[in-house]
């Protein structure tokens, strides 16, 4: 993923173009926000398809605009930290139904209470219309990102064994009740 240098669009200079994808005929565009929050952590959210193919990655504070294929009925999301994890390590992935145009996905730091984060979780994804987005979006500053689908495809086959762990076995909680834990 780059940076999306926001710019006039080309048909009409009264128009800032925002994200720009330009799907294959097997592929739509969906968009994908994740707003900053307290209770935001640095890990992005990883997106890849039902086959662990590399879609796009949001970090909080992001929006891109992400090529999808065009048949794939749900993408499966995960923190970055998941990928360079060892192998049988729990995991928060989640799987989400492809939304139709003009939705898309909403990324949240997950929170416990209004003013509670949970510390066991990075963040809870939806389909959200676009009237959501939109609300979203005019109370949150994001940076805009260009997706670069080949340098995410490398990072995950690097770490393919991770990668088929994380399509293949439900999502789990870490061992215990962590609100405990004392930090010294």
């Amino acid at each position: 993923m780059r940076f999306f240098a926001p710019h006039p669009h080309d048909l009409d200079t009264a128009l800032e173009e925002l994200a720009r994808v330009e799907p294959s005929r097997d592929e739509r565009a969906l968009l994908v926000v994740y707003p900053k929050s307290a209770c935001s952590s640095s890990a992005s959210a990883v997106v890849v398809d039902g086959g662990g193919r590399f879609v796009g990655a949001v970090a909080p504070g992001t929006a891109a605009l992400l090529n999808v294929p065009a048949a794939a009925p749900q993408l499966m999301l995960f923190p970055s930290v998941e990928v360079t994890a060892p192998v049988g390590t729990w995991h928060g992935a989640q799987r989400v139904g492809v939304p139709p145009l003009p939705s898309g996905l909403l990324v949240r730091a997950k929170r416990l209470t209004g003013r509670e984060c949970d510390l066991a979780s990075y963040f809870d994804v939806i389909a959200a219309s676009k009237a959501e987005i939109e609300d979203e979006l005019s109370e949150s500053a994001v940076t805009w990102l260009a997706p670069v689908p080949s340098d995410g495809q490398a990072w995950l086959d690097a770490h393919r064994t991770r990668i088929d762990e994380l399509l293949t076995t439900p999502p789990s909680r870490p061992p215990g009740d962590i609100s405990h834990i004392l930090i010294r």
